[in-house]
């Protein structure tokens, strides 16, 4: 996939924009208890971009969307935790269009009509009950936010600059984020507005090169935004910042340099005390919380060829209030492809829905031998443990544990390292 850039004045290249586009927008975290985390994956450079949920210990990976000829990107959780807005990417009209389902990828309907207009980047007002998204039409060059309600009907404009994407409704209601790029390379800013665009107010410079992914804390008090992480310049890495919406306390809450270790944000949890994102090291990719001040890094799903994006964290349903995703037990296995689990429902305005059986990922963590890599790094000693294989220090040298090997080096930022 493929970074976006400001959007073209020809219709071809508008409609290629919108199916092409690398940039995975994040969206309002609302206060409530913790569920479970959603975030787009790509597995082979082939294959469709499908969404997973997982739970925020690591267990109960799905995927949701079985998609055969489109994309499904950039999913947001509802303020409820019962359903998800995300995008369709595909070849054919709507070529990029809003979509809703349940949360176990259920009952997908498409809110975009059959046209050429391309529309994405959606997100839930705090209530519910109304859609923000990206919007533009090819045939008037029209570039602009716009709301609607749950059906797609009761349209309405907000005036947004050029360049600008990624719309987020803070908790109160009353304020819109966003993400405006320049016509220079790495140059991207935080905005905000009045959620009818009015009141323009620049929070970040755009040498900053934010990445297009900023969430509200659910108090409304900070956003939380990724620093150099458009295009990801060389020798350069991304790390995670917070500022407070009146644009002062910036503080960054990752420290990587030298571009071979980056921190991109997802969403703040829904109870304000952890940090969801993607950590990226040397080819690398993991699922990873911490604290907003960037303490307590933990791992959810460790470094491997698994690539999260477009990661959100949504509330817990209230008939679910006697679990607890944190500590509930699950029973482990490895990733397996093979795996099968009950099909979603398919889409109602067309795109065809997968057979009976379809091979879906199920389960907690990704199986060894599927990885391209002989090497799979952790950043916490317990990450060997979700494997199901106890492993632990044995005076700074390797302990076998089973068919991995477990080498901790206390003195870095990634503490162990497991080994087939």
């Amino acid at each position: 996939m493929k970074p976006r850039t400001r959007m073209p004045l020809t219709v071809v290249g508008a409609i290629l924009a919108c199916i092409l586009t690398g940039v995975i927008p994040a969206h309002a975290t609302f206060p409530g208890r913790n569920g479970r985390i959603a975030f787009q994956v790509q597995l082979t450079p082939d294959a469709h971009i499908q969404i997973y949920t997982v739970r925020p210990n690591g267990h109960d990976l799905r995927q949701i969307t079985h998609l055969e000829d489109a994309d499904a990107v950039r999913p947001d959780w509802s303020p409820d935790g019962r359903q998800i807005i995300f995008e369709i990417d595909r070849n054919e009209a709507p070529f990029c269009s809003v979509a809703l389902m349940n949360a176990d990828g259920s009952d997908i309907v498409e809110l975009t009509p059959h046209t050429d207009i391309c529309e994405g980047d959606p997100s839930f007002t705090p209530d519910g009950a109304r859609i923000v998204f990206h919007r533009f039409d090819p045939a008037t060059n029209d570039e602009a936010f716009w709301s609607m309600d749950l059906t797609g009907n009761d349209r309405q404009r907000i005036p947004a600059p050029a360049g600008a994407s990624d719309p987020n409704v803070s908790p109160n209601g009353e304020k819109l984020s966003f993400v405006a790029e320049s016509d220079q390379e790495f140059q991207s800013a935080l905005f905000i507005s009045n959620v009818d665009g009015s009141n323009l107010f620049q929070l970040i410079p755009f040498s900053f090169g934010v990445a297009v992914k900023q969430d509200w804390a659910p108090d409304g008090q900070h956003l939380v935004f990724a620093k150099n992480g458009i295009g990801h310049p060389p020798g350069i890495s991304a790390n995670i910042a917070t500022i407070r919406p009146d644009g002062t306390h910036l503080r960054l809450i990752t420290h990587y340099e030298g571009g071979d270790v980056q921190a991109l944000v997802g969403s703040y949890s829904p109870d304000g005390r952890w940090v969801v994102f993607r950590l990226e090291d040397h080819g690398l990719s993991g699922l990873y919380k911490m604290r907003p001040d960037g303490s307590h890094m933990r791992a959810i799903l460790p470094l491997s060829s698994f690539k999260p994006r477009s990661i959100d964290w949504g509330a817990k349903p209230s008939e679910d209030e006697d679990k607890d995703e944190d500590t509930v037990e699950a029973k482990h296995k490895m990733l397996d492809v093979s795996v099968s689990s009950e099909p979603s429902g398919g889409i109602r305005s067309g795109v065809p829905v997968p057979e009976e059986g379809t091979t879906k990922i199920g389960n907690s963590l990704p199986n060894l031998d599927l990885l391209d890599t002989d090497r799979i790094r952790f950043s916490t000693t317990s990450s060997c443990a979700l494997y199901g294989r106890p492993c632990s220090p044995n005076g700074g040298y390797p302990r076998c544990c089973g068919t991995l090997q477990c080498v901790f080096s206390g003195g870095s930022t990634r503490v162990g390292y497991a080994c087939k």
